[in-house]
């Protein structure tokens, strides 16, 4: 299990890495992310997650399942 934020903190452990280290990096992560709270901003980043989002290198498509969209459109 990837934790990707908590909060504000900052950790880093061996076997745990607070925010997670490549999250800004992977599409899967961020639109899930920027849909639900575009505006949250780590102080280790100097975007928010809308910006990351837009700023990502990630070239993959990311698509909402058709039985989730019918039960939650927009």
């Amino acid at each position: 299990m990837d934790i990707l934020l908590y909060g504000d903190e900052t950790i880093e452990l061996p076997e745990l890495q607070i925010p997670h280290p490549r999250m800004l990096r992977r599409h899967f992560v961020l639109a899930p992310l920027a849909e639900i709270a575009p505006a949250v901003k780590h102080p280790a980043w100097t975007a928010n997650v809308a910006e990351c989002f837009a700023a990502s290198g990630d070239a993959s498509q990311v698509r909402r399942l058709a039985e989730f969209q019918e039960k939650f459109p927009g």
